[in-house]
């Protein structure tokens, strides 16, 4: 799987895995040097606190168009530091 946004590969990874409509790929196969950490947190009662980013390709920014949870319950532990991308990033094979 391939995360792109703005012409730009953002991450790409064969295990990356599908929870709740979205696409969680491992850390290390996403382009950390795109990503600017954000001060946007939100809560899921399943999965926790998720923390954002920002992503930056060339002079172009999506805010908090990526996220991850670091500390989630065991019954979503399967994300616990995987990164999820924004419905604006194309997901290809």
């Amino acid at each position: 799987m391939k995360a792109i946004w703005n012409k730009e590969i953002i991450a790409e990874s064969d295990n990356a895995i599908m929870n709740e409509g979205y696409y969680y790929f491992p850390t290390d196969a996403v382009r950390m040097d795109l990503l600017i950490p954000s001060r946007e947190t939100s809560s899921c009662y399943l999965k926790g606190t998720a923390n954002y980013f920002h992503i930056k390709v060339g002079r172009k920014k999506l805010t908090n168009g990526a996220w991850q949870y670091h500390d989630p319950s065991d019954a979503a532990k399967v994300v616990r530091n995987k990164i999820a991308f924004d419905d604006e990033i194309e997901i290809a094979d």
